[in-house]
């Protein structure tokens, strides 16, 4: 299951055709309907990636999906923008889509995962949390067998120190 659709990137632009690939690149459109589709699965492999560590992936969670589709619809409307400018050259000033589109995806995706934090040395929770996703335990980093000592060796002249 796509979190994202064709329909619903259409909705970021104004003006844009987006059809079937016909093969004929007099009657073609700049992005086909397969292009776009095989960029919202390229997206969510990506997406599944990032959470997979912290959540149970796919996403299903009516909410969840929402704000996760969101951040797949950024990564692809960002990708589509691309394609046209490299179409025609210039940047595409009439769809006003001029920031960043995929730093305010990584933004949104990076503020849904928990994080370490070495300087308290603790799991710090998302900023934006997925009510209805399944989270997966996180093991504690601190907890760890192989941690090492953080003290200064003091070695004396003639001293045993060994």
């Amino acid at each position: 299951m796509a979190y994202t659709t064709v329909t619903k990137i259409k909705t970021m632009f104004r003006d844009i055709a987006i059809n079937a690939a016909t093969g004929d690149p007099e009657t073609e459109t700049a992005v086909t309907t397969e292009t776009v589709e095989e960029l919202i699965a390229e997206h969510d492999v990506f997406i599944d990636a990032k959470l997979y560590d912290y959540y149970v992936t796919p996403i299903t969670g009516a909410s969840s999906l929402s704000l996760v589709g969101r951040i797949s619809k950024l990564f692809v409307a960002y990708d589509i923008k691309n394609i046209l400018e490299s179409t025609t050259q210039y940047s595409d000033k009439s769809q006003d889509v001029q920031s960043n589109l995929r730093l305010q995806a990584m933004d949104l995706l990076d503020d849904i995962m928990p994080h370490w934090d070495s300087t308290c040395c603790e799991w710090v929770e998302p900023v934006i949390q997925l009510p209805d996703a399944d989270r997966k335990a996180v093991s504690p980093k601190g907890g760890s067998v192989f941690a090492s000592n953080t003290a200064t060796p003091t070695i004396k002249k003639g001293g045993d120190n060994w």
